[in-house]
């Protein structure tokens, strides 16, 4: 007898174990491939937004700490709005989130737009949620 009849449990787990691999490796580049994100200038600028946000409101951050991170963020935002607002590709095919976007001037350039109107970046964003300092002042404190 030769070896391959005395131990055919062996090649047949063999080439199960050959077939796991590659249907794994297969698995894992088609995941990588499919799963590459494509984020744009827009994206980009939301997300940073989005941060800056949640630092201001963010209770566990002492005020030098939130300063810091706001200002960094501030600086981060100036560029990627200014790279929205001069990305060519945006301007010949709008989407429809790019269209909103620009028709929604105050909220989407918060850093521009505070800086054209000449007030903080935080001011101009509680104007824009409609939250002015007479209203502010004027709200009753109480428990619902």
């Amino acid at each position: 007898m030769n070896e391959r009849s005395k131990q055919p449990g062996k090649r047949v787990c063999r080439t199960l174990e050959v077939c796991r691999a590659a249907l794994s490796a297969g698995l894992v580049g088609m995941f990588l491939l499919a799963g590459t994100a494509h984020s744009g200038p827009l994206e980009t600028l939301e997300r940073e937004r989005a941060v800056m946000l949640t630092t201001w409101l963010d209770p566990a951050l002492s005020d030098e700490e939130r300063f810091e991170k706001i200002r960094t963020s501030e600086r981060r935002l100036v560029d990627f709005e200014r790279i929205l607002l001069r990305d060519t590709s945006a301007s010949s095919t709008p989407s429809r989130d790019l269209r909103q976007a620009f028709e929604s001037y105050d909220r989407t350039f918060l850093v521009h737009a505070a800086l054209e109107r000449e007030t903080s970046v935080f001011a101009h964003w509680l104007e824009q949620l409609g939250f002015t300092s007479v209203r502010v002042l004027s709200a009753d404190v109480g428990r619902r």
